[in-house]
C-alpha cells in the first residue's frame, strides 16, 4: 500500500513539473530562451510614432532556411556572395540572389560549440585584409561553456577553410550560462571589438559590470594583427585604461549588461550598440572611449534596482534612446542604413526587438529621438546584416532572411 501510494504521488509531481515549470523556465528569462515567440497587443508609447506604410519586408532568399541564424555578412572581396553565421557552430555561403537555392558549408565546428539557450556560435567576421590572408574569426561558447574568440584560415580563392588552423586568440570564463554576448567586428581603425555580456543571472549578482579588473560587461578592442610577448594579440597603444592599473587594458567601454549586437556607422565611425536590458528597459548606446553605462546601477535612464537613489551622482554615460518594456524585452541592435535601395530609411537606425516583431527606425543623432514602426509580424529576429552593398537583411529564427522593401517605389 505504501509503495503504490509512493508511486502515485512520484507520478503527480512528475505531471506538475512538466505541465508548469517549463513554462516558468521560459518565461522568466526571455532572453534567455532560442525558441519562443510572445504573443502581445504592443501598443504605441511616448517613444513611437504611427507605423510608416511605405515599408514592407519579404523573404530575401526564399529556399534557403537555416536553424538559429545569428549573423549575416559578406567577405568584401566584389564576389556578391552572402556568409550566414549559425548559433549550432555553422557557417554556410550563398550568391546573393533572390532565386538561389542552395548554400554551401563554409565552415562547421559543431564538435567544439555549446549550442542552446544564449550559448553556441554567436559572433562571425572577416579580416579586413581577407582577400589577401584568409583569416576570418568566430565567437562561440566551448564545451566548458565558457566564450572563445579564435581565428581561422581559410583560401580565399576557393572558400576551403582549414579546420585545423585554428588560433585560440582569447578565452573567457563564462560564470553562467547566459549574457554571453559575443558580437565581433573590426572598426575603421582595423582593430577587432568584441562584446561580452555581465557573466549571466539576474541583477548581475558579481558586479562584472562594474569591475574594470575582469573582461565581462565591456566591449573590448584588441590588434589581431600582432602578438605580444604573453598575448596572442595586442593591445591599441591609444586604448583608454592602459595606465589604469583598475581596468583591464582590452576594455574600451564597459558598465553594460549584454551588448548582443553593435554596429559601425559606415559614414560617421560611431559604435552603436544594443543593450538588452533586465527587467524594465532597453537601450541603444553610442559606444565611445573609455565610457561607463552602468550596469549594474543603471537600467537605462533608471536607479537599479529602483528602490537605489541618487545613481546619477555617477558619472555613467548614459543611453542615446531606451524603451520600456511594455513594448518588448530584448533588443536586438541594428544598423544606420546607408544602402541605396531604400530611400526613406537613408541615415535613420534600423533596430528591432527579439519578443515583439515589430521593426523600428530612428533618427539616433537628433536630439530627441523618437522611433516609429516600419513592418511587424517577423518574430524572434536575433540580428541583422550587410551584403557588400550595404544594403540590409534580418535573421529570425523561424530560419528565414528577411529584407525591407519600399512599396510603390
Amino acid at each position: 500500500m505504501k509503495k503504490r501510494t509512493v508511486i502515485v504521488i512520484v507520478a503527480i509531481i512528475i505531471i506538475i513539473f512538466v505541465a508548469f515549470v517549463p513554462r516558468f523556465l521560459f518565461l522568466q528569462s526571455p532572453e534567455s530562451s532560442n525558441v519562443y515567440i510572445i504573443e502581445n497587443d504592443i501598443k504605441n508609447s511616448e517613444y513611437v510614432e504611427e507605423t510608416r506604410d511605405e515599408f514592407g519586408v519579404i523573404k530575401a532568399f526564399p529556399k534557403l532556411q537555416f536553424k538559429n541564424p545569428i549573423f549575416l555578412t559578406h567577405p568584401n572581396d566584389e564576389s556578391n556572395l552572402i556568409f550566414v553565421a549559425s548559433q549550432t557552430g555553422i557557417v554556410e555561403y550563398f550568391s546573393n540572389d533572390e532565386d538561389v537555392s542552395s548554400s554551401e558549408i563554409f565552415l562547421n565546428v559543431q564538435e567544439k560549440v555549446f549550442f542552446g539557450g544564449e550559448m553556441g556560435l554567436l559572433g562571425f567576421v572577416f579580416d579586413p585584409d581577407y582577400r589577401n590572408n584568409g583569416y576570418f574569426y568566430i565567437s562561440y561558447t566551448d564545451l566548458s561553456h565558457n566564450s572563445v574568440i579564435s581565428r581561422f584560415a581559410s583560401d580565399p580563392t576557393t572558400r576551403e577553410v582549414d579546420h585545423k588552423s585554428e588560433l585560440k586568440i582569447l578565452e573567457i570564463m563564462q560564470p553562467y550560462s547566459n549574457h554571453n554576448g559575443g558580437h565581433i567586428m573590426f572598426g575603421s581603425d582595423g582593430y577587432l571589438y568584441i562584446g561580452l555580456g555581465d557573466g549571466g543571472a539576474a541583477g548581475d549578482p558579481e558586479n562584472n559590470g562594474q569591475n574594470g579588473k575582469t573582461l565581462l560587461g565591456s566591449i573590448l578592442r584588441i590588434d589581431v594583427s600582432k602578438i605580444s610577448h604573453d598575448k596572442k594579440y595586442s593591445i591599441p597603444s591609444d586604448n583608454p585604461f592602459i595606465e589604469n592599473q583598475n581596468v583591464r587594458d582590452e576594455i574600451w567601454a564597459y558598465g553594460l549588461r549584454n551588448p548582443w549586437r553593435f554596429s559601425l556607422d559606415i559614414k560617421t565611425d560611431m559604435i552603436i550598440a544594443g543593450d538588452v536590458g533586465q527587467n524594465n528597459y532597453e537601450e541603444i548606446d553610442f559606444i565611445e572611449k573609455g565610457k561607463n553605462y552602468g550596469w549594474n546601477k543603471m537600467e537605462g535612464n533608471n536607479c537599479y534596482p529602483s528602490s537605489i537613489v541618487n545613481c546619477e551622482d555617477y558619472s555613467f554615460q548614459l543611453p542615446v534612446l531606451e524603451y520600456s518594456h511594455n513594448l518588448g524585452c530584448s533588443i536586438t541592435g541594428g544598423y544606420v542604413y546607408r544602402g541605396q535601395q531604400l530611400k526613406d530609411l537613408q541615415g535613420l537606425y534600423v533596430f528591432t526587438d527579439f519578443c515583439n516583431g515589430e521593426i523600428w527606425a530612428v533618427d539616433i543623432y537628433s536630439d530627441d529621438p523618437s522611433f516609429y514602426t516600419i513592418a511587424k509580424g517577423i518574430q524572434q529576429i536575433s540580428s541583422f546584416g550587410l551584403d557588400q552593398n550595404n544594403e540590409l537583411f534580418m535573421l529570425s529564427f523561424d530560419g528565414y532572411v528577411y529584407k525591407i522593401i519600399q512599396n510603390n517605389k
